[in-house]
């Protein structure tokens, strides 16, 4: 495979006539070419699971079935894209596997040896909890077929407010951090706006929002795209993993009424989405909230093209009253 293209094989929801498969169209950035209809060489377990009903490949090979799916050609910007809808790596993992293309499957009983076999990247859960191996295992996936229906990212926001931490439902070592628990002070990561000395630092210290306590400086361990906008001058951090810098901020333990305060300021989860991310505070890495710009929903062209810092500074870019 050339430099710079991806054969990706998909199982779920980003094939054609499923809910995600706009995301394989000229509607986005980057090319994505139909190679065909696949299976897989080897057997995985496909099953639905969490109350959005995702389908999910679990990396235990030999168990559950050859997979249909299709096959997809794309290129740097559109796996771009693929990687920020599967929240990769954060929720699923990649790995290359071998895949049958559909017309090869067909002409299997006639020939042992022309079968064309494709090296193909998946989107699969390398962590996952061990009971989900109990659930009902299919060989190929329809949403059209299914009772109930997949729930996409939009939808999410109205049915319960897209808290992530339902991925526990999934992964065994998924990063959750406490919320409902009144005695645990819930670390959080701030970058902009929020940091001493900047703008809105002042709701932090405001006790009618709820408590926070300073923590100390730290940095996130994975790279980040941190971006000013331009009509604000507000920072946006963009959630797209290993690309940018390590960004400087701040960690603060909080109360749930200030979370709960944070997630309305930030626009919680229409501008920002709040997810777990790993920083170093004084060498040693912590896991806490942060708030991102996701790509699918609110990013646009100009963000990209932006350069990137490694710290804000409002001296840099003096940032407009919103109203709060």
């Amino acid at each position: 495979m050339a430099a710079g293209k991806h054969l990706m094989f998909v199982y779920g929801t980003l094939k054609r006539n499923q809910p995600n498969y706009i995301f394989n169209t000229s509607a986005f950035d980057g090319i994505s070419i139909f190679r065909g209809k696949g299976r897989t060489v080897e057997k995985f377990p496909l099953v639905i699971a969490t109350k959005y009903n995702v389908p999910y490949v679990l990396d235990s090979p030999g168990r559950g079935n050859n997979i249909e799916g299709e096959v997809y050609e794309i290129d740097d910007k559109r796996l771009k894209i693929y990687d920020d809808l599967e929240l990769y790596p954060i929720n699923y993992n990649k790995k290359q596997i071998q895949v049958k293309l559909k017309k090869e499957i067909e002409d299997e009983e006639h020939s042992d040896n022309n079968h064309e076999i494709l090296q193909c990247n998946i989107y699969i859960i390398t962590d996952f909890k061990k009971e989900l191996l109990s659930k009902p295992v299919l060989s190929n996936y329809d949403d059209n077929l299914q009772e109930n229906k997949y729930v996409t990212g939009e939808n999410r926001y109205q049915f319960d407010n897209l808290n992530y931490d339902t991925k526990c439902d999934v992964k065994e070592n998924w990063p959750k951090i406490e919320t409902n628990n009144p005695n645990l002070p819930i670390p959080i990561f701030v970058y902009g706006t929020l940091k001493i000395g900047e703008h809105y630092h002042k709701y932090l210290k405001n006790p009618e929002k709820g408590k926070a306590e300073f923590v100390g400086e730290a940095e996130t361990n994975t790279k980040y795209p941190l971006v000013v906008e331009s009509k604000y001058n507000l920072p946006y951090l963009l959630w797209s993993p290993n690309n940018g810098n390590n960004v400087k901020g701040e960690v603060y333990n909080i109360d749930k009424d200030l979370l709960a305060w944070l997630d309305e300021f930030e626009d919680h989860p229409k501008t920002y989405i709040r997810l777990p991310s790993l920083v170093k505070i004084n060498g040693v890495l912590k896991n806490c909230w942060c708030y991102f710009t996701y790509f699918l929903k609110t990013i646009d062209a100009e963000l990209l093209s932006k350069p990137t810092l490694e710290s804000y500074s409002q001296a840099q870019y003096p940032c407009l009253e919103i109203g709060w």
